[in-house]
């Protein structure tokens, strides 16, 4: 769990008013997009660097390689496109980390 300022990152973020045992991927997507559109630029900065700036750029780029299949070529061009959103990206990935929501890719699952 990350804890920023009694910000808290946890499974508690899909909390029973917004999705129960019962609820889809979708909607679970929804509730993620959400709530990172609703943060503060402080708040996002907050969460990248409890998190790790080179531990989220590391997760990003795993994410891109293994699950998307992207070329080194493809990162890069992320990184050039000025309204890509790198960083609202990082916290999603971060988010769907810290709750184990498909992250099977993630390389840290790999046994």
């Amino acid at each position: 769990m990350i804890d920023i300022n009694n910000f808290k990152i946890s499974k508690n973020i899909l909390n029973d008013e917004d999705c129960d045992e019962d609820c889809d991927c979708d909607n679970i997507d929804i509730i993620i997009n959400s709530y990172i559109r609703n943060l503060t630029l402080k708040q996002k900065d907050s969460i990248i660097c409890e998190y790790g700036m080179m531990k989220g750029l590391n997760l990003f780029y795993n994410y891109h390689r293994i699950c998307l299949g992207d070329s080194y070529q493809d990162i890069c061009e992320c990184f050039e496109i000025s309204d890509y959103g790198i960083n609202d990206t990082i916290i999603r990935l971060i988010i769907m980390d810290e709750i184990n929501f498909q992250n099977n890719w993630s390389i840290y699952n790999i046994n």
